[in-house]
């Protein structure tokens, strides 16, 4: 059997693991609003910025880690206001 799931706030030993899930959608979908993957330090500084402000949870099971957070709509992208064209 599978151990319990934990929602934790992240810890800066965590920034690795995190960037390797979220370079995955950098590079191979169109969620991401980046080009290109940030590298280690921009993203531990990233994960700084926003705990200081946010939760930053991840969920955590024997040692894996099942999901990381989105950012909040207003640090996600510029808003529509209107058609693009």
């Amino acid at each position: 059997m599978a151990g319990e799931l934990t929602i934790r706030e992240v810890r800066a030993a965590d920034a690795e693991r995190l960037l390797e899930i979220y370079a995955y959608y950098v590079a191979h979908t169109a969620i991401s609003f980046e080009y290109d993957v940030p590298a280690p330090a921009v993203f531990r500084e990233r994960m700084e910025r926003i705990t200081a402000r946010y939760p930053y949870l991840t969920a955590e099971r024997d040692g894996h880690f099942w999901a990381m957070p989105t950012p909040p709509p207003s640090l996600a992208g510029p808003p529509m206001a209107g058609p693009v064209s």
